[in-house]
């Protein structure tokens, strides 16, 4: 902190790898201070060494800390590093290895149906808190967009459709601070409804709420915000409505299935993966809805050029072969009459920034992988208007009776959580055996060939085809190969060029179990 007079620091922490009992973690602390040369770097870990002979002088202190880091993380089985450019900070790193609890024991906070997918516009000048908040409310299923000042809150909430609900204000920023724009916002004549506001200061929370007692905010918070805090706020601010109002229920058909609003419309899915366009018809044809499907973003354009108005919706993956989404939805928003077609994305990348890019090509909202099938729900039914009669339901009944494959499934199968997977699929074990079969057979090998595929340096191969397994994993709720999947495209997509054994055993050894799972299951069927 001594050494930033500006800026921010940053500490992180992630999962390396993991292996049976244990796991590698990264810490990094990021800060944008004095910043350090090479030649100083090298010496900085030697007892009573410091950058130069002025360092003591001006900040104090002896030289020692980062000499006691270092033994204390090689005690624990790590190492530590930095990286430094002067005048534009350095980043310290270190990696231990720390032991897992045999069970967590972890509660998990869930955000109210009626509030997911709900739109969140956070406003605040510091780039770090934006990144923070957003992956924040990403993470709970909120759509979430992001502006740095007060000018363009009101110019992206003025031009908003659908509307945002929440509007999460930092107190201190130049020009227009919160208090500011919380009342400009109110007066707004463009604004056919005004959002939810929450101010967040890092200062005197006391003296904020005083100063703002004229505005009848929704809810303050202290800076630095916590997950839990921060959805505690959430919850609040629409606790007046929400506690008294009758959440949206999905209505029911006579067998018994979910019906919703959505009952008649027409989807196009576009996904090139067969699991994945399986998993997702199940899906939307269990909401009611008639699914076509393409393959890729080109063969998207034909189907919707020759009869523009035949979808409610169009479902788009993002990395697909031919064309991949981003460019089929641009190519989509240049056609006339196609305005007003809400594209939602369907990907497994759930960083903020993707979410971002995929408004700027044109779609209307993102839903990551794995699906959750009440947040698609959520999404459609804010943007799907049928004009159709409901559809004849197309999924097959929940049990089977009499029927070998179906009463094949147990109820534990190592590998695969089978709970959450037959809820994504409306309960159909028939098809979830069906498709893990498939799974199976197509993509036993997929840790071989990334690992071949880094061995000779193909990177963007490598980072293709870890992308697609994570997904397909997911949708199917292979909960091992989908994080081991995970950790190792975080890695690749920082460009990292170290050895990558540790985590390719890791991946190899979570889709051996799912495949030996399967074979079980197609022994029994």
């Amino acid at each position: 902190m001594k050494f930033t007079d500006k800026g921010d620091v940053v500490v992180s922490v992630e999962v390396v790898s993991r292996s049976g009992p244990t796991a590698q973690m990264r810490f990094s602390v990021r800060d944008t201070g004095l910043g350090i040369t090479k030649e100083e770097c090298d010496r900085l870990f030697q007892p009573f060494v410091q950058a130069d002979n002025s360092t003591t002088r001006r900040f104090g202190g002896s030289g020692l800390g980062l000499v006691i880091s270092k033994q204390l993380v090689e005690l624990m089985g790590g190492t530590i590093s930095l990286q430094s450019t002067p005048g534009i900070g350095s980043t310290f790193t270190f990696t231990v290895g720390v032991g897992l609890p045999e069970q967590t024991g972890q509660l998990v906070r869930m955000v109210p149906m009626d509030l997911r997918g709900m739109r969140v516009l956070v406003v605040d000048d510091n780039p770090i808190a934006r990144m923070v908040l957003r992956e924040s409310l990403g993470a709970m299923s909120f759509a979430v967009a992001a502006v740095s000042s007060g000018p363009e809150a009101i110019e992206k909430l003025a031009a908003a459709r659908p509307p945002f609900e929440l509007v999460l204000l930092d107190w201190r920023m130049p020009g227009m601070d919160g208090l500011e724009t919380a009342r400009r916002i109110k007066a707004h004549p463009a604004l056919s409804r005004v959002p939810r506001m929450v101010l967040l200061t890092a200062y005197d929370c006391e003296e904020v709420v005083s100063r703002a007692a004229d505005l009848d905010l929704d809810g303050f918070l202290p800076k630095p915000v916590s997950d839990s805090v921060l959805l505690d706020a959430i919850v609040n601010a629409f606790g007046r409505d929400a506690a008294s109002a009758p959440r949206a229920q999905t209505a029911a058909s006579p067998d018994g299935h979910p019906r919703a609003a959505l009952a008649g419309a027409r989807v196009l899915l576009v996904e090139d993966n067969k699991v994945n366009q399986m998993v997702g018809q199940a899906l939307l044809e269990g909401l009611g809805l008639t699914v076509e499907i393409a393959e890729n973003g080109q063969q998207a354009i034909t189907i919707i050029e020759a009869e523009r108005d035949r979808f409610d919706a169009v479902l788009m993956d993002l990395q697909m072969p031919v064309m991949d989404g981003y460019a089929a939805t641009r190519a989509l928003r240049a056609l006339s009459g196609t305005a007003g077609l809400p594209i939602v994305a369907v990907t497994a990348n759930a960083l903020p920034s993707e979410r971002e890019r995929c408004l700027q090509a044109g779609m209307n909202e993102y839903v990551p992988k794995p699906i959750d099938p009440d947040l698609l729900r959520v999404v459609l039914e804010r943007w799907v208007q049928p004009r159709r009669a409901p559809a004849p339901l197309l999924v097959e009944p929940i049990a089977v009776a009499g029927n070998p494959v179906a009463n094949s499934l147990p109820e534990i199968l190592p590998g695969v959580d089978t709970g959450v997977a037959l809820q994504r699929l409306m309960g159909n074990r028939d098809l979830l055996v069906r498709l893990l079969r498939q799974f199976a057979s197509e993509h036993t090998n997929d840790p071989e060939h990334i690992r071949a595929s880094l061995a000779r340096g193909d990177l963007a191969g490598a980072r293709a085809a870890v992308h697609r397994l994570k997904g397909v994993a997911g949708n199917l709720a292979a909960q091992q190969v989908f994080a081991s999947a995970a950790v190792l495209e975080s890695i690749l997509r920082e460009g990292a060029t170290a050895p990558f054994d540790a985590q390719l055993d890791d991946l190899a050894n979570a889709m051996k179990l799912v495949t030996q799972s399967v074979a079980g299951l197609a022994a029994s069927a």
